[in-house]
């Protein structure tokens, strides 16, 4: 059986990483997330925030937070098994 890799959210988390999914499945999902996040910023970037809502900024902060680390633990399951192949 496969061990999944919890997702570093929560520590009650319920979302698992399938450490033995194809690289291009593992690869396809942390892209999709960075790109969600620069799209995110590219829309702060380019808003008019002469007086910004600070609650709905910081749900955007938050979304992007979660999207980021989703990446991140996705990216180091990635670099796991890339190490061992080095060996």
């Amino acid at each position: 059986m496969t061990q999944y890799t919890p997702l570093n959210q929560n520590p009650k988390t319920v979302l698992f990483i399938n450490p033995n999914a194809p690289f291009p499945d593992l690869h396809h999902c942390a892209v999709e997330r960075l790109t969600a996040v620069k799209n995110l910023m590219a829309c702060l970037s380019t808003a008019d925030l002469k007086d910004p809502d600070e609650k709905h900024l910081a749900h955007v902060a938050q979304a992007a937070c979660l999207l980021l680390q989703d990446s991140c633990d996705v990216l180091e399951v990635m670099e796991v098994r890339l190490d061992k192949f080095g060996d």
